[in-house]
């Protein structure tokens, strides 16, 4: 094989394999994400990033996301703000807000001072259908009878699809059992990303998010939103909000319904290396 030029990033945590694939050839597999993102025999990372050319005329580049177990996936909030960084370090744009085309839609990324990222994420869509979940119920709250657990949760698409479960303890229990399962279960044919939400206040709360196909994360962008998106549609959080998860903090503004959901934070270039 080739060499590799890689950049290794994470925001919050929630660490990154970036790849140029605009200034160099890479074939993706899944057997080479997996092989790229394994802790102890390749780089190690929770998803890896290509930075690819785009035909969309809305946008500057592409923007494509595989969890590290291979599979690709459409939407990565904390990627998002490490591909903007990574553009911006590189000198492929002057500009300070760059459009990034997924495989779904454009993300607008603006590049503020102290490494601050500000994504635009997607407008929430809380119909069961957009994530897929399968349900005979007519409206949230769900209800879900697992091996050990009896859950009620709500769920949103904000580019990918979310669960959220809000819990009554900073420390919730069963975390990764419960993930699991529910990215396992059948009313999710395609698994989701579970987040379990501790409201602190109306600007504030604490967040774990298990990660489809990843496992639990330091911290997780899109889950980010998809609480927020959940606390204003239900009523017990403000428009902007501070999520705290266990890499850090990120501020999350819905302004209205049909509004796009943002995210900002910080971004974090670790290393460079050939691999």
């Amino acid at each position: 094989m080739n060499e590799l030029f890689f950049t290794k990033m994470h925001a919050l945590g929630n660490d990154f394999v970036v790849l140029d694939t605009i200034r160099q050839s890479v074939t993706i597999t899944p057997e080479f994400i997996r092989h790229i993102a394994n802790r102890h025999r390749g780089v190690g990372c929770d998803q890896v990033l290509l930075l690819t050319p785009t035909e969309n005329p809305a946008a500057d580049f592409g923007y494509r996301i595989f969890n590290a177990d291979g599979n690709e996936v459409y939407q990565c909030g904390n990627g998002a703000r490490c591909m903007g960084l990574f553009i911006q370090s590189e000198n492929l744009s002057e500009k300070k807000i760059i459009y990034l085309a997924t495989r779904h839609h454009v993300m607008r990324v603006a590049c503020l001072p102290l490494n601050q990222i500000e994504v635009d994420i997607a407008i929430p869509n809380f119909n069961p259908a957009s994530l897929p979940f399968i349900t005979t119920e007519k409206a949230a709250p769900y209800h879900l009878q697992l091996s050990k657990h009896h859950i009620i949760f709500d769920v949103v698409n904000v580019g990918n699809p979310h669960c959220i479960i809000r819990v009554e303890n900073e420390v919730a229990d069963d975390i990764i059992d419960i993930g699991k399962q529910l990215n396992e279960h059948p009313v999710f044919p395609q698994g989701v990303n579970v987040g379990f939400v501790y409201v602190q206040s109306r600007d504030a709360i604490k967040l774990n998010v298990y990660e489809r196909g990843v496992g639990l994360t330091e911290a997780c962008g899109s889950g980010a939103c998809a609480a927020v998106a959940i606390g204003r549609y239900a009523g017990y959080l403000n428009e902007t909000v501070t999520v705290h998860q266990a890499g850090g903090l990120l501020r999350v503004t819905w302004p209205s319904d049909d509004a796009m959901i943002q995210l900002q934070g910080s971004a974090t270039i670790v290393f460079r290396g050939v691999w």
